[in-house]
């Protein structure tokens, strides 16, 4: 039985290890009532926040507290935790050791064990990003579509981590457009990958799905430059007291306006796949 991956990774703040089992859980259940038999769709998380989370905590301690500053609804807390993973997360020359080089080997890894759970030389993956996650997965394919040795996987690129299999993107909360003012031309990473059936490449779409009041999450077909071709999907998310200020950029994950079309779009991909 032919399997299809999807790679989960997360944004800005602080999640803990399981981040995701909240929402695979209920993408599993949802792919269960469409017909998908249980196995078919297998999903593996990417986990790199601990790699900034003390220095984030110490700056939090150590500026805010310290001089007692207002932190409304932890609005300010979430402010630090949303500008240090983005100012970190940059290439730095002649260093193994940056941030974006060890974000970059979090992300290979997992590629490796969702690879291995696959059991398949190619596998049709889907890629879940939120938040900062669509920034890192595309500079990370970017890197290897390019054959750069930026992320630090000092070895031959695999058309797999070339994204050559990929058949669908799903980023929420994405805040690409903000990383694109340093570039002089604007140009997305290649998709749909170049090694899935026709039958796939039809079905193939990269959504993103924000909420218009969630301030770091922004549309992507205005870019041009291949995002052209995405499909922004504008949602409400949050509970009552998230969905009217900045909060709802951390409640996408389980709320049913994003769930429901996201096990939709893989009930689909899953069918196709013989």
């Amino acid at each position: 039985m032919k399997k299809l991956g999807v790679l989960v990774i997360h944004g800005i703040g602080q999640p803990t290890r399981d981040y995701a089992d909240a929402c695979i859980s209920e993408l599993t259940e949802r792919l269960g009532k469409a017909g998908v038999s249980a196995g078919r769709v297998v999903f593996e998380p990417v986990y790199w926040a601990d790699i900034l989370s003390d220095k984030e905590d110490r700056m939090y301690r150590d500026l805010c507290r310290a001089y007692s500053l207002r932190d409304f609804l932890g609005l300010r807390k979430f402010e630090i935790n949303a500008l240090a993973d983005a100012v970190a997360y940059r290439y730095v020359p002649d260093d193994p050791q940056s941030v974006y080089r060890r974000i970059h080997e979090r992300v290979r890894d997992s590629f490796d064990a969702l690879k291995e759970k696959l059991e398949d030389e190619n596998p049709p993956i889907v890629v879940m990003a939120h938040s900062l996650g669509g920034h890192i997965i595309s500079s990370y394919m970017w890197d290897a579509q390019k054959s750069q040795i930026y992320t630090g996987a000092l070895r031959e690129w695999t058309d797999f981590e070339r994204g050559e299999t990929l058949c669908g993107i799903v980023t929420f909360g994405c805040n690409i457009p903000l990383f694109t003012l340093a570039l002089d031309k604007v140009e997305s990473i290649r998709f749909p990958g170049r090694n899935i059936p026709d039958e796939l490449k039809r079905k193939a779409r990269w959504f993103n799905y924000y909420s218009p009041r969630d301030i770091l999450a922004f549309p992507l077909a205005p870019l041009g430059g291949g995002y052209d071709r995405v499909v922004d999907a504008p949602i409400k998310v949050g509970s009552i007291l998230g969905f009217w200020n900045p909060l709802c950029h951390t409640q996408y994950w389980t709320d049913n306006l994003f769930t429901k079309p996201v096990a939709a779009f893989l009930a689909g991909l899953a069918n196709t796949i013989s």
